[in-house]
């Protein structure tokens, strides 16, 4: 099963060919220092651990020479997200006790500063180690931890990573209900976000999901679109993956040696890569093949080349897997006590673990094998055990077909979802648009009218301009005239009282006459 393990959640991914080039621009070491960490969170695993080693050393170097507070706060940031990212690496490599001890330092720092994103994402880390070693307590408890955190500063790609993961705890232990749950609510997020590589693991999980259900069309559909994304964004990893699960369609439809080309395929860039977990199920898979074909010792070679890895790396999980496989080849074989032996090692670590599937697997297998030894109480604990595990599972047949109606039900009932969302936003925008237009052709109309309005207000305007101007013209002949006439008669009345004698000289005149 598919425990998704992210490594750019940091920052936006950017070309490392641009970094570079500011990195050739930069004067400070703050500045250096985010821009290894950027890089680190855009190229692959092993130029990701060269640049992360990179942002610890830079930032160790000046938390030694810097007294400036705010400076070292910045400093220890990057150093606490730089020793995550190393902890990353090494948990790809299967080395999980080096990968928590980094894990551990990055998160004691992250705390220190209050990183809250650095720390939801350590969280969700560490639940990925936990699980890989088949603590299912601690790593759901880990997962759950980091998505509160990731809600609260509402970081989608990181709510993404935790509801798959704890989809995949559900998923393992035969849960089908709840784990289909978490991974259409991880679905849902990786389309909103467009998220390409969180919708291929999404779709490859539901692969699993349909595959599980012998529903291997459906199956197929999604390991194809998700090798599909894989593909479009290199993703070695991923592509390893798919070709890994559409090699186990084919196991399941019998189609050997269609199935051996994919598990070989995915083991070579498993092997590129240095995917230690990756390597050891390929070759576990390569041997059920063998085993199916009846070649047991071939079979045989690829189980234990596969423990030994998974022991290195201490994944109990699969450490169970092979154990099983190799007492079911040792039984086939008829060597009953080394098969004993392997299996009663599976069913111990599969109790450990808690996963309901696995342990009726190895219940059932010693059933069969005590029974062959005629030891009858021994296989009747066993066969108890074995049908106990089937029902706190619901019944595996039963709910098969349960959950391909409800599986069947879910996706017809979201794509109608979808459908009606597209044709209500497609409404909306031809609304939009309407309106827009009726906006423009408004206004346009609007302006128009403003102007027609503007050219007569212009044209009335000059014309009483032009009256005035005749107004004030004429009145001015007028004025001009009047004032002539006034004066001609002022002229006259003057040259009249010109000529008349004065009214004292003609009184003193008639007074003379008088007295004479």
């Amino acid at each position: 099963m598919f425990f998704f393990l992210c490594l750019n959640v940091f920052g936006q991914q950017e070309s490392i060919e641009s970094l570079k080039n500011e990195l050739k621009l930069v004067k400070h070491d703050t500045a250096r220092v985010r821009i290894y960490l950027d890089m680190a969170n855009s190229c692959d695993i092993d130029e990701f651990y060269k640049y992360s080693n990179l942002v610890v050393e830079l930032s160790e170097k000046n938390l030694k020479t810097t007294s400036n507070e705010k400076i070292k706060s910045v400093f220890l940031k990057f150093m606490g997200r730089g020793f995550a990212n190393i902890g990353l690496v090494y948990a790809d490599k299967g080395d999980y006790k080096t990968s928590r001890e980094y894990a551990d330092k990055g998160l004691k720092i992250q705390e220190q500063v209050g990183d809250t994103l650095a720390i939801a994402t350590s969280f969700c880390n560490i639940g990925v180690l936990y699980a890989s070693q088949g603590d299912i307590k601690r790593a759901t408890d880990y997962y759950e931890k980091s998505l509160v955190l990731r809600e609260r500063i509402q970081h989608k790609r990181g709510i993404f990573e935790c509801l798959n993961n704890i989809g995949v705890i559900y998923d393992n232990q035969g849960d089908i209900s709840r784990a289909i749950d978490y991974y259409m609510q991880s679905l849902k997020i990786a389309e909103e976000i467009n998220d390409k590589i969180a919708m291929a693991a999404s779709y490859n999980n539901l692969g699993y999901i349909y595959g599980n259900q012998d529903d291997s069309e459906n199956s197929l559909k999604y390991h194809l679109k998700s090798l599909a994304i894989r593909e479009e964004m290199h993703d070695k990893k991923g592509i390893s993956e798919s070709y890994n699960s559409i090699a186990h369609i084919y196991y399941k439809q019998k189609k050997y040696d269609e199935a051996l080309a994919l598990y070989n395929k995915s083991l070579h860039l498993r092997e590129e890569i240095g995917n230690k977990q990756g390597v050891s199920n390929s070759l576990s898979n390569i041997g059920r093949v063998y085993d199916d074909k009846g070649k047991i010792d071939t079979a045989l070679n690829y189980f234990f080349r596969s423990l030994k890895i998974r022991e290195e790396i201490g994944e109990k999980f699969g450490i169970t897997n092979s154990c099983f496989n190799i007492a079911y080849s040792y039984k086939k074989l008829k060597e009953i006590d080394k098969a004993l032996e392997y299996a009663t090692r599976s069913l111990k670590l599969a109790k450990e673990i808690g996963y309901p599937e696995d342990i009726s697997w190895s219940a059932e297998l010693l059933y069969s094998i005590y029974k062959s030894q005629h030891k009858s109480q021994l296989a009747l604990d066993m066969f108890e055990l074995h049908m106990h595990m089937k029902d706190s599972i619901n019944n595996l047949e039963t709910k098969k077909a349960a959950t391909k109606q409800q599986l069947k039900y879910d996706f017809e009932k979201r794509e109608t979802l979808l459908k009606a969302e597209q044709e209500k936003k497609d409404i909306i925008a031809a609304d939009e648009s309407k309106r827009q237009n009726m906006i423009i052709v408004a206004g346009s109309i609007g302006l128009l009218c403003l102007m027609i309005v503007a050219f007569f207000i212009y044209l009335n305007s000059r014309q009483k301009l032009r009256a005035n101007i005749l107004l004030a013209n004429k009145n001015h002949e007028i004025e001009e005239k009047q004032k002539e006439i006034l004066d001609s008669i002022h002229y006259a009345k003057r040259i009249q009282t010109a000529l008349l004698p004065h009214e004292k000289y003609i009184a003193r005149t008639l007074d003379k006459l008088n007295n004479k």
